[in-house]
């Protein structure tokens, strides 16, 4: 579950761990254990994993980095994790857990086999309800196969919010004042605040603390929602709650009313709402029949487990709410039922779930109805939901479009899934255009299987913006489209060249049709496999080299070739004699320089410096990009998986013997 749902304060740090060569293995341990306490969790799995490189037979330092990983929402890294150790019998749950971070990452395809491997070695007591379980995970990755593979666009455009909203913290619980005015949560320096941004001509406000509510010592704002009348406004504090044997973070929720005097000191809610040492929080208000509804999510007793949602009402000549009432088990699961929001005029509650059939995480459902009167509950789909988690579903006021929160990465716009942001959807009623196609072999003319196809909005000639990528299992791609628009629809395939289509919409209003024919390379390396452990590697860097390793390679031809134009890009390297052995990581290779070369490679432009070599293969001149230099094997590999993780799949380690590059790689 999302860890913005209860505020548990937890932190990330971007430390660069592998550049401490200082630290022995232990020391990465004891500084992992440390930062657990500190709920630096992401910051702690880099130690464990740290550690492991250096120890690769402690196989429970890097399962336990996977279990942080997964814990920090680091999908990818925690499937890379689990991957290593989900064989092994020690560790009976790194299976499961190496699924659901494939699944989270949007790894549908290749989830599915290992929940069902999961499934098919688990024999404990429980196993009938495992098995449901286990079902509903891969009924949710079937799902999000089907509509990876489908339209995806439709009538709803969505926008990530700008930096003036979105911080690196969480940034969540959305509440549309009016048409052009946002209120939300951001976390910081241990607590949530409640901001006010507006929307200007063409982005949003630098976001600002609210002046006019009353700053207490001992609250903190967060989840806020007004009233419809605007006369009270509910929010949640967060306390540590302690007792004999518990302390834990958990959350009420409180209430402030407002007159021609400004806003009054707040009030907790009743104890029948807000019970002792549990969790009430996500406040959502509407009216109705001279009524006001409040709909919340809880812990409370009574409910069919997790987080439920529960509501209470009260008459709005009275002051206080009758007794909570549990919205029933249509709604409600085993697992977490949060973040509610009531449309009063279509009769239907939004609400996000991790207790049914989900694309990953939590999932944002609908179902209509009215109080404990509800009909099944139906997923939002793409694009509201994805394999992270995603909730906070609201409308605005016009009902035109509204605000959800995810913690989804989308490409180089947001290339963390930590953290939680805001995103904006709007209602399109523009003529939808159609662009579809194939992609294929250039020499065979055979479909190609399972391409990345990824489609951008071009704003201006320095401006782009990642709308969807899809992995196609048939090799075709269909969207839907938007007029008096700029788009680019790039392909990638391992062991085929990159390719782009730019296209334009403002002139012509009739369905594009675009196929794609891919075209073979040959990869510069003789040898290349998957990351391996780096026993072998650290073993060899114990010996003592051998003289002969000083006499320098004669140039041959597959190392010399004519300069090419890299105008604006990094610059081949001098030639540095290096005693000894280095590595490098080889990013890619091309013939010739383009603006999609340049975005793939700015993808990994913070990892290091950049330089470039020259090479003539096949009669062919290429260009190899290569990134950084590392006397350490073991940081040359941690380099590389933030380079995979990345979508640069084809990169590799090179191993350089005395400033030479040799043909000998990883």
């Amino acid at each position: 579950m999302s860890r913005l749902l209860f505020f548990t304060f937890i932190f990330f740090s971007s430390i660069k761990i592998f550049s401490q060569d200082n630290l022995s293995a232990s020391k990465h341990v004891k500084l992992a254990k440390k930062l657990i306490e500190e709920n630096k969790i992401a910051a702690a799995a880099a130690h464990y994993e740290a550690a492991w490189s250096l120890k690769p037979k402690k196989l429970e330092w890097l399962h336990e980095a996977a279990r942080f990983y997964l814990q920090a929402r680091e999908y990818r890294k925690a499937a890379e994790s689990f991957g290593t150790v989900k064989d092994n019998k020690f560790f009976p749950q790194a299976r499961l857990n190496y699924a659901k971070s494939l699944q989270q990452s949007g790894q549908y395809d290749e989830a599915i086999p290992e929940f069902l491997l999961y499934l098919n070695s688990y024999e404990g007591k429980d196993r009938e309800q495992v098995k449901d379980k286990i079902e509903d995970y891969i009924n949710g990755c079937t799902m999000g196969i089907r509509q990876t593979d489908s339209t995806l666009l439709s009538k709803i455009e969505i926008e990530h919010l700008s930096e003036n909203i979105n911080s690196t913290n969480d940034d969540f619980a959305p509440v549309p004042f009016g048409e052009d005015v946002l209120y939300f949560t951001s976390t910081s320096n241990n607590s949530m605040r409640i901001l006010r941004s507006q929307q200007l001509s063409k982005d949003w406000s630098l976001a600002q603390n609210l002046e006019k509510l009353p700053i207490l010592p001992t609250v903190s704002f967060g989840n806020g929602a007004f009233s419809p009348d605007g006369s009270r406004f509910y929010f949640t504090e967060n306390e540590i709650y302690k007792n004999k044997k518990v302390v834990k973070n958990i959350q009420s929720i409180w209430y402030m009313k407002r007159s021609d005097k400004g806003w009054a000191t707040p009030v907790r809610l009743s104890d029948r709402i807000n019970t002792e040492g549990g969790t009430s929080t996500h406040p959502s208000i509407f009216h109705k029949n001279n009524r006001e509804y409040l709909y919340f999510s809880s812990d409370k007793k009574g409910g069919r487990g997790g987080m439920d949602i529960w509501y209470v009402s009260r008459d709005l000549k009275n002051e206080g709410f009758d007794d909570p009432i549990n919205v029933g088990n249509i709604v409600n699961t085993e697992g977490d039922e949060v973040t509610p929001f009531y449309d009063v005029e279509e009769g239907t509650l939004y609400f996000a779930s991790d207790g049914r059939a989900t694309l990953g995480g939590l999932d944002i459902f609908k179902t209509k109805g009215e109080p404990q009167k509800w009909i099944t509950p139906e997923n939002l789909g793409l694009p509201f939901n994805s394999g992270a988690d995603d909730c906070f579903f609201i409308k605005n006021k016009s009902h035109t479009g509204g605000y959800f929160v995810s913690n989804r990465s989308i490409g180089m716009e947001k290339i963390s899934s930590r953290d939680d942001d805001i995103f904006a959807f709007k209602l399109n009623d523009k003529k939808e255009i159609l662009v579809a196609g194939k992609v294929m072999d250039k020499e065979s003319k055979s479909i190609v299987e399972s391409p990345r196809i990824s489609l951008y909005e071009k704003r201006d000639k320095e401006n782009q913006r990642l709308l969807t990528s899809l992995m196609s299992t048939e090799g075709a791609f269909n969207f839907v489209i938007l007029p008096l628009k700029g788009y680019s629809i790039e392909v990638e395939k391992d062991g085929y060249r990159l390719a782009n289509f730019d296209f334009s919409t403002k002139d012509s209003s009739k369905n594009l049709a675009h196929d794609f024919y891919l075209e073979k390379y040959t990869l510069l390396a003789s040898v290349k496999v998957e990351i391996p452990t780096a026993k072998k590697e650290v073993e060899k860097q114990t010996n003592v080299r051998k003289k002969k390793e000083d006499k320098t390679p004669k140039p041959t031809a597959e190392t010399v070739a004519k300069p090419q134009n890299t105008e604006g890009f990094p610059k081949p390297a001098k030639p540095v004699l290096v005693a000894g052995v280095t590595y490098k990581v080889q990013v890619m290779a091309y013939e010739s320089l383009d603006n999609t070369n340049r975005r793939r490679i700015s993808r990994v432009d913070d990892l290091g410096d950049l330089d470039t070599e020259q090479a003539l293969v096949n009669g062919k001149n290429f260009t190899r990009v290569m990134l950084a230099t590392f006397n350490s094997y073991s940081e040359a590999v941690s380099i590389l998986r933030k380079v995979k993780d990345r979508t640069l799949a084809d990169a590799f380690i090179v191993k350089y013997e005395n400033g030479q590059r040799t043909n000998k790689s990883r």
